[in-house]
């Protein structure tokens, strides 16, 4: 008896004055997204995007989650995010909101780290409802990093009729 009241008191302390055991209690402060504006073609930023990709790589087979902003759940733009915000490039959270960042890339000028931007699951809509990041574009043939629903996934932008009828542009933000 003396022990288990010794053991309970043991974690009850733990958890009260442990930091890694509270709760954090955030303040909701409204954020404005600044984009950050870089030439892309100085040679020092190649090996910044180069970076990107890689790290937006790692997170391959990662499963889809709604509303998701992390490897335990990604939705397209919380995926963009994440990793532009890895390399301290912050950008908003929505893929609509997304588009509102860096500068209009014509279809053809599309290189890797532009950010590509589709009509959600209505083809007929003019609204953005998802978003990519560009991984590769050689010879016109662009292949990019997004969550999809099976999860972060890499596709060809011309190979997937889905993705070929929804398209409505490309940002650079690097």
């Amino acid at each position: 008896m003396r022990l288990s009241v010794i053991v309970i008191f043991l974690f009850v302390c733990s958890v009260l004055f442990y930091p890694q055991h509270r709760k954090k209690k955030y303040k909701h402060v409204r954020k404005t997204h600044r984009a950050v504006h870089i030439l892309a073609n100085a040679p020092v930023y190649s090996n910044r995007i180069d970076s990107m990709i890689s790290y937006a790589k790692q997170f391959l087979g990662c499963p889809y989650g709604r509303r998701g902003t992390s490897p335990r759940g990604f939705d397209c733009a919380g995926f963009t995010q994440f990793v532009f915000r890895h390399f301290s490039l912050d950008i908003p959270r929505s893929s609509s909101a997304q588009a509102g960042v860096g500068t209009f890339v014509e279809r053809q000028d599309i290189r890797k780290g532009d950010i590509l931007f589709f009509k959600g699951r209505n083809s007929r809509s003019s609204r953005i409802g998802h978003v990519a990041l560009v991984i590769s574009a050689d010879s016109g043939k662009v292949n990019m990093i997004h969550a999809a629903s099976n999860g972060i996934t890499v596709d060809n932008l011309d190979s997937l009729i889905y993705y070929r009828k929804r398209y409505l542009g490309a940002r650079r933000v690097l």
